[in-house]
């Protein structure tokens, strides 16, 4: 009774730390690269609905949703990040 979906299919990359958004319709992740070279690292979100794949980031890792589910604090270079998942605008939390 269970269905089972590939929800990523990668290029050059490995999607990893898949964290689910607070009303379960998209999943976070981050893409690191397998080649060392591919430049497809960062932050993504998969409609989970219909597939549709958007990255939100060039860089980052861990992504966490905050509980509004409209915004994805990550790490990078051992800082934090905030991105709004509709504007793609990115600060740095100090």
């Amino acid at each position: 009774g269970v269905v089972i979906r590939q929800f990523v299919r990668f290029f050059f990359g490995i999607p990893l730390r898949p964290t689910w958004s607070p009303d379960g319709k998209f999943i976070a992740f981050s893409v690191q690269s397998d080649d060392g070279v591919s430049g497809n690292e960062g932050v993504y979100i998969v409609n989970v609905e219909i597939g549709e794949v958007r990255r939100l980031t060039k860089e980052g890792d861990y992504p966490i949703w905050f509980p509004d589910g409209q915004k994805i604090a990550y790490s990078f270079q051992n800082k934090t990040y905030i991105v709004d998942i509709n504007s793609y605008r990115v600060r740095r939390v100090e």
